[in-house]
């Protein structure tokens, strides 16, 4: 081989190597291109979803407080009206239950004056105004100007109707566990 087709050869052979190494570079370029335009398209997915999960909150919040709003208000009434049931523990504990319960909301005729108590102080008056008519009540001292708060009354109304336990007795007398004389 001469010089001069030694000297062409190494030309076309570097010239080989410079389209190789530019044909190289540009597919580098171009995969970089296409992984950038994936995580463009992949941003753009994620702040679609995103969106669509705002729109769908919102809709569920709207549907939520449509649905609250076609329920019927339950009053104070009907609560005082199952309140009524409760005994003066259940009473007690409905007061520290919520605030709803203790606020003074409901109206109510104590002596014929028109007074607001809260929930579980006005059943604790209905309570005590149904006891009055009962014959095994006569003699309690029922306080119908107010002077003590109607949870306490009632309290003192079942302790005065419970049954009777003797914490004395006198000598030569003995008392079994309930109370009853042997």
């Amino acid at each position: 081989m001469s010089y001069a087709q030694w000297r062409a050869a190494t030309a076309a052979v570097a010239e080989l190597r410079r389209t190789h190494e530019s044909s190289q570079e540009e597919r580098e370029r171009q995969r970089r291109a296409r992984a950038d335009e994936r995580e463009r398209e992949e941003q753009r997915a994620r702040q679609r979803d995103r969106e669509a999960q705002v729109q769908e909150d919102q809709a569920e919040r709207a549907a939520r407080s449509q649905a609250l709003a076609s329920l019927p208000f339950l009053g104070d009434d009907v609560f005082v009206v199952i309140a009524t049931h409760m005994d003066v523990q259940g009473l007690g504990r409905l007061e520290c239950a919520a605030a709803r319960f203790w606020r003074k909301t409901v109206a109510g005729g104590a002596a014929g004056a028109a007074e607001v108590w809260s929930v579980a102080n006005e059943a604790a008056r209905r309570q005590l105004s149904t006891l009055r008519t009962e014959p095994r009540t006569v003699g309690f001292p029922f306080d119908g100007r107010g002077t003590l708060p109607w949870l306490r009354q009632l309290r003192r109304a079942e302790l005065w109707l419970g049954p009777l336990r003797f914490s004395q007795v006198a000598t030569g007398v003995t008392v079994s566990e309930d109370g009853a004389r042997v």
